[in-house]
Formats: structure tokens, sequence, C-alpha cells
């Protein structure tokens, strides 16, 4: 029974499960449930329970812990352990992230569900006593804007046990990468790679779309055991409710694997009296902030209509204050930094500055995401200089454009979401 169940398919919505540098990777604390039973039309179906908490310390340093027991039926098995990250931020938006687990292993053989001639035998007296032995584990991953590289090995020094009943992950590689992306959903495929005890491997070939950061559907294919669906659902930024099925195929007698997963999400926010102090990080504003009003014209108009130098800044700052000229991230990932709709913006702004010389640019970003000021303060600066970048690669003057990153000091709305933007602001330069 022990080597029928697969290990778990929810790793995309908690990775911490095959590597342990995923602790600490963001400014907020995870806790998750997992349980999993195989279906084999019998009592005592295999089964599989997992508590992991994980989160971070400091910006560069995590902290996790996770408690397994699985059922297997003539075998059980508990392991527990405690993780430390080390996360290093390599360029604007790579990371290098570095774990390690130790931890106990106790597998114990159950007399009661033995059916043998000679119940003294000293082979099956010796392996009702527990067998433990310490674990070890470590983990290396690497992330960016699109892409994710990881590589663990749960049982650093693996010892197998007298009788191997049960299959022991020595490695694991995973990749995931954003094939695809728009203003309201993300497609995303990966890989995982498992070796084992057994000398056999298992590979993970799938892919998952996520609709407006609330709803995600998927579907993995494993060799050796077939496919697996998969859905799960975020609420309020801060449950996660997650359900896979692992379909059986004809090559095997048990029936298929039912896994679901609860978690939530717990993350600090400064005070707002806290939040000041990484004011004096930023450059001040060259412009003052367009009050809104009604447009009168359209953006095409005031690019080839002729106006008076002075006023021209302010009519054209009211018309970028429109739903659709703000850059905007509320259906993206709160930390994200390219929007869907940033790329007809920039074209606009592109063509403004084009047709009026005499014009400079200041690129604001805001951000609310979860966790600190400061790591707010670091999205919205990111956020801005993308914006400026994609402007200077479309033949725009450096010159003419400035950055601001304005974190969560100056809000534009009570909503998070609507917080989550790039505004432009135009001036006479």
């Amino acid at each position: 029974m022990a080597q029928q169940i697969t290990p778990y398919s929810l790793y995309n919505q908690n990775t911490f499960l095959i590597n342990p540098a995923v602790a600490g990777m963001s400014n907020c604390w995870y806790g998750f449930v997992n349980r999993r039973v195989q279906a084999t039309g019998v009592d005592s179906s295999p089964s599989m329970q997992q508590l992991s908490l994980y989160g971070s310390l400091t910006p560069t340093h995590g902290l996790g812990t996770a408690i397994r027991y699985s059922d297997l039926g003539l075998i059980t098995q508990f392991s527990g352990n405690i993780s430390y990250a080390y996360h290093l931020k390599v360029s604007e938006e790579g990371a290098l992230h570095a774990g390690v687990s130790l931890g106990i292993d106790q597998q114990r053989f159950d007399m009661n569900e033995v059916i043998a001639s000679d119940y003294t035998d000293e082979l099956l007296v010796g392996q009702n006593q527990p067998q433990s032995r310490v674990s070890n584990g470590l983990g290396l991953m690497f992330t960016s804007r699109r892409l994710t590289l990881g590589a663990a090995m749960p049982q650093t020094f693996s010892r197998k046990s007298e009788l191997n009943f049960a299959q022991s992950e020595l490695f694991n590689a995973y990749a995931a990468y954003d094939l695809a992306s728009g203003p309201n959903w993300m497609l995303e495929g990966f890989l995982l790679y498992r070796n084992y005890d057994e000398q056999t491997d298992q590979l993970d070939i799938g892919s998952r779309v996520l609709l407006k950061d609330i709803l995600g559907l998927g579907a993995i294919y494993k060799t050796g055991y077939g496919l697996a669906v998969m859905a799960d659902v975020q609420i309020n930024d801060r449950f996660i409710f997650a359900y896979n099925y692992e379909i059986p195929t004809k090559t095997r007698s048990l029936g298929g694997s039912h896994g679901i997963m609860l978690g939530i999400k717990l993350c600090r926010r400064n005070k707002p009296e806290e939040r000041q102090t990484y004011v004096t990080h930023t450059q001040p504003a060259l412009v003052t902030w367009p009050t809104l009003v009604e447009p009168v014209e359209t953006s095409a108009q005031l690019v080839t209509q002729p106006a008076n130098v002075e006023a021209l800044p302010d009519s054209l700052n009211a018309v970028f204050t429109q739903k659709d000229l703000i850059i905007r991230f509320a259906n993206a990932s709160e930390d994200s930094v390219i929007s869907g709709n940033q790329y007809k913006v920039i074209s606009r702004v592109a063509e403004i500055l084009e047709a009026h010389q005499e014009l400079n640019v200041t690129i604001i970003g805001h951000a609310s995401a979860s966790g600190t000021e400061e790591f707010n303060q670091q999205i919205s600066e990111a956020r801005a200089t993308a914006v400026a970048n994609e402007l200077v690669q479309i033949g725009v003057a450096r010159d003419r454009i400035s950055t601001i990153g304005r974190g969560e000091i100056d809000p534009i709305s009570e909503q998070d979401e609507e917080n989550r933007c790039v505004q432009v602001v135009f001036h006479v330069n």
C-alpha cells in the first residue's frame, strides 16, 4: 500500500511542501493543513495529513515548521521538522533563496494489521518497535517576475530501514514559468521531477490558469500515475481552499486519490505614523497633483491641436486621471510590476511627448501589498522604473522622465486594489 500513494499535488499553491527555501520568501506568515486519502474500496485506505507554518522574520530571514502523519495500512509514519531560509536579492527582479531543515522521522509496523502464522518471529517483533532517524533537508530557489527554479534534497543523509516499506524522496527539481497573462488572468506552466529510494523517478508536467487572483484551475500529468486535476480559491486575499483529484489509470488496481488543503495568510502592516520614516528615501515630487475634472478633450486631440504651453500640462493631467489611462494592477499579483494595460498607456504618453517637446513626464508608482511599508516602497519604485524603462526603449529621452515611488504613504483610494497603480503626470521642462 505504501508505494501506491503519490506525493502531494498542491505544491503550486504551497511550495513549502517541496522546498524549505520558500520560508519567508514574502512578507507574510502562512498556515496550511493538507489531507490526502487514496480510495481503495476497503477500510483503512492510505492517508496523509500535514500541518505547515512558515513566514518572514525579517526581509532576508524566514522560519518554518512542518508536521506530517501518514497511515499506510501496515505502516504508520510521523515526521516533524523546523526550517530556516535566507533570501538574497541579486537583481531588480531576481532573488536567490536557500533553506535548511532539521527534524525527526519515525516509522512503525502495526502488528494489529498483520496476519501471520508465527507472531513471535523476530523480524515481526523487531519491526513493531518504532524506528526513528534524524532528518535534514536542503533547498535552493531562484525567483524572478515570471520564472521560478528550485531544487531540494528532503533527506540529505538517507538511511534505509531494515524493511523498506515506504519510498523516501531523495531529490526534487521544480520549474514554473508564466506563459501568458492579461488584465484578469495568468497562465503558468510547471515541471516537477522527483527521485526516490527505489531508484524510481517521477515527472509532473502541468499547467494552471489563475483568474482575477481568486480562482485557480489546473491539471498535471504524472508519469507512472496518470492525470490529476485541481482547483483553488482565494478569499479576501487571506483564506485559501484547494482540492485535487488524481484519476486512476488502467494499470493500477487502486482508486484515485483525493486531496484538500486549507490555508490562511497573515500579514503585518505598519501603523500610519511608522510609514513616514521611509519618505526621506524618495525624491520630492516636482509637480502639483491634478484635481479630477470631467475631460472635454481626448488625448488624441491634445496631441494634434495647438494649446497654451502653461495650460497644456493641466489639461493632459486631467485626461490621465481617467481609469483607462492609469496603469492598474488590481487584477494582477499585488507585488507585480507589469500591468495588462500599461503598454496602451505608455504608447499614448510617448505620442504626447513626441508632439510636445516642451513637456517632461513624472512616473509615480503606488503599492498596497501585504507586508511592511519598506516592501511596498520597493514595489512602487519598481513599478515606476519599469514604465520609465519602457518609455526609453520606444525612444523617449531619459532626461525627460523622472520617477517617484510612494509606497502606501499617499493612497489615491480607500480600496487597496485601486492603490496598486502607476500614474503619469506631465509638466513643462
